[in-house]
C-alpha cells in the first residue's frame, strides 16, 4: 500500500521505482493532477512495482520517508503486532483446565488498564449424527 500525499513523496518514490519520467508527466506533477489522472498513473506505477516484492518496497519506501506498507490478512497482523511488541493475543483459562486465546484490548489506558475476568462460555459439542 502506498499513500504518497505530497510532491516530495512522490518524487521520491519515481526515482526509487526508476521512473523520473513520471515525476516530470504533467498529469503527475501535483496530487490533483495525480487524483484526476489515477488510472494512468495507476498504469505506470505497476510494472515498475511488480519487478520486487512488497516487503523490499514497504522497506525502501519507508525508509526514504514515503509512506508505504503490507496489507496483512488476520494472521499477518496478529503476527506483526507479535512482532512490535504489542502482545495482541490475551490467553484466559477455562474451567476445564483449558485455556482460549482472544483478542487483547489495543487501548492501554494508565489508570483504567482492561482486564480479563473470564473466558467466554465453551460453545456446546456438536450433536453425532445418527448413524444411517
Amino acid at each position: 500500500m502506498l499513500a504518497v500525499g505530497n510532491d516530495r513523496q512522490f518524487g521520491t518514490l519515481c526515482q526509487l521505482l526508476d521512473a523520473p519520467q513520471l515525476a516530470s508527466d504533467p498529469r503527475f506533477a501535483t496530487n490533483p493532477q495525480r487524483v484526476a489522472h489515477r488510472a494512468s498513473l495507476r498504469a505506470a506505477l505497476e510494472p515498475q512495482l511488480v519487478r520486487r516484492p512488497a516487503t523490499e518496497w514497504a522497506h525502501q519506501l519507508t525508509a526514504a520517508r514515503v509512506p508505504a506498507g503490507l496489507v496483512n490478512d488476520l494472521a499477518g497482523a496478529f503476527a506483526l503486532a507479535a512482532s512490535l511488541g504489542l502482545e495482541p493475543i490475551v490467553e484466559l483459562p477455562r474451567p476445564d483446565g483449558q485455556t482460549v486465546k482472544l483478542t487483547r484490548n489495543p487501548i492501554n489506558l494508565s489508570a483504567t488498564p482492561p482486564t480479563y475476568r473470564s473466558a467466554p462460555p465453551a460453545l456446546p459439542a456438536e450433536p453425532t449424527p445418527p448413524a444411517t
